[in-house]
């Protein structure tokens, strides 16, 4: 019975500690939410930039990946969106892991050429809640990085991923051009980031720029030298399997019952592309290119064809720079994509 007893009192200073001591130092605290701090007045500046120090949470997605240095920044990231943070504890030797549940504490907000960060003071510190989350990369369109600048900048900071999109750049292989950090530029046919690597992500450094539609995870980052701070938007990879090859449509064997057009590939292409396209039923075919202007450049297909799957070529040969649209018309189907010719 005793022994029964004092099993009893244990477990309740247990528990009163627990409930009375750990508790409240990890869910008492004054936290202020991300999207708070993200809030941009109209030149794309954090409101919250000046304000006296807070506390933030939210679960690890990159450790130093951002920077140039030791020490940041990384990144965390909640519900509704995430942030950079400067400090020691970010660092390649400050203990934290991706995945990690954290509190910061006593942090200051500022911002850097655009991008809104937390940075350290001698008060900061870190409080691990827990390990092994996984955030996965919420999937958005180049257009959307710079969605919210003047507001609510949601994506800046947030693991990502972009797809289908194609690296323009002329050179051959990833190099730091002698530098800590270098950018090349990814687009969709219609919107252009960058995508930027410092030495701190030396898993694509002399390696070769991927040709074709690509795949890409990363976190999303902004150097805008000037306010308003509406443009400069990046995309850091976040190790060696950011980037992944789209593997084309095989137009000939999908079965899918409806009108499609399909997006050209290559995109950007330089000079000729191949255009796929789907018909339910039987009938009279029209598809044609355009310019910006509305200008037929090309007819590609003007004739009856047969339900199923086509692969029409166009070849911009002799033709400017510039984005144009490829139209298809069948019965009352009218549809239409952009398509970007880079020389």
């Amino acid at each position: 019975m005793l022994f029964s007893i004092t099993n009893k009192l244990f477990i309740r200073a247990i528990l009163f500690i627990f409930f009375i001591v750990l508790i409240p130092k990890i869910y008492s605290q004054d936290i202020t939410p991300l999207r708070t701090i993200k809030t941009n007045d109209s030149d794309g500046m954090s409101t919250w930039v000046q304000a006296p120090s807070i506390n933030v949470t939210g679960i690890v997605t990159s450790i130093t990946e951002l920077g140039t240095g030791t020490a940041g920044p990384g990144t965390i990231q909640d519900s509704e969106t995430g942030i950079a943070i400067y400090g020691n504890f970010f660092s390649r030797d400050g203990g934290l892991k991706k995945g990690d549940s954290v509190i910061v504490y006593d942090v200051h907000v500022q911002a850097y050429n655009g991008l809104t960060e937390l940075s350290y003071n001698p008060n900061s510190s870190v409080q691990i809640i827990s390990s092994g989350h996984v955030v996965n990369p919420v999937e958005i369109k180049l257009a959307d990085f710079s969605d919210g600048w003047d507001g609510f900048e949601k994506y800046e900071s947030m693991l990502v991923m972009v797809k289908n999109v194609t690296f323009t750049d002329t050179a051959t292989t990833f190099s730091l051009n002698g530098k800590s950090g270098w950018s090349y530029h990814i687009t969709d046919g219609v919107d252009t980031v960058q995508f930027r690597i410092v030495r701190n992500t030396p898993y694509y450094i002399d390696k070769p720029i991927p040709k074709g539609l690509v795949n890409i995870v990363g976190i999303v980052s902004q150097y805008d030298a000037s306010a308003p701070y509406n443009s400069g938007y990046e995309i850091f990879p976040i190790d060696s399997t950011s980037i992944s090859p789209v593997t084309s449509v095989n137009f000939k064997h999908e079965i899918d019952n409806s009108y499609n057009l399909y997006q050209n590939y290559p995109n950007p292409f330089n000079p000729s592309t191949k255009i796929g396209y789907q018909l339910p039923v039987s009938g009279f075919v029209s598809l044609k290119v355009y310019d910006l202007l509305g200008r037929e450049i090309a007819t590609l297909v003007n004739e009856n064809k047969l339900a199923g799957k086509y692969e029409a070529t166009f070849n911009a040969e002799g033709l400017p720079s510039g984005i144009y649209i490829y139209r298809l018309t069948s019965g009352s189907k009218n549809l239409a994509k952009k398509m970007l010719l880079v020389k």
